[in-house]
């Protein structure tokens, strides 16, 4: 056995031991994919109603103050730039940790799909699965 073999082996080893922690851990990145998307969601309805609203000023739900247009449409888009960021974050980090579980448990990471092991179901699961036709 060369070294690298012997690394291959005691890094499984590790991670089998912690194979509960990893599923876990893939289940808390999929539950704030989740959360991204809804709030990915809200704020674009929320954009899209302050750049077609009326008047100079809006009424800011969150901060309870009304707040001249010009400054929330870029803080609005900046909010939206920053959960895509996020959202699409998660993604990377939902491919990594279903590679590294598929490692660990000994599979090549596309015999074992990731929605087989997500518990976190939301909109875009139903979209990206292919309909059963009946």
């Amino acid at each position: 056995m060369n070294r690298a073999d012997s690394r291959r082996k005691t890094a499984r080893e590790f991670q089998s031991e912690h194979i509960d922690w990893l599923y876990a851990r893939l289940q808390a990145i999929t539950r704030a994919q989740g959360r991204y998307l809804w709030l990915l969601l809200i704020g674009g309805l929320y954009t899209f109603a302050v750049h077609f609203s009326a008047g100079t000023t809006l009424k800011v739900p969150v901060l309870g103050l009304d707040v001249p247009r010009v400054l929330v449409e870029p803080f609005a888009l900046l909010f939206l730039c920053l959960m895509a960021l996020g959202f699409f974050g998660t993604f990377e980090a939902t491919s990594f940790q279903h590679r590294l579980i598929a490692f660990v448990v000994g599979m090549d990471w596309r015999q074992l799909p990731v929605h087989h092991i997500d518990q976190n179901e939301h909109i875009l699961d139903h979209l990206m699965l292919p309909r059963a036709s009946g």
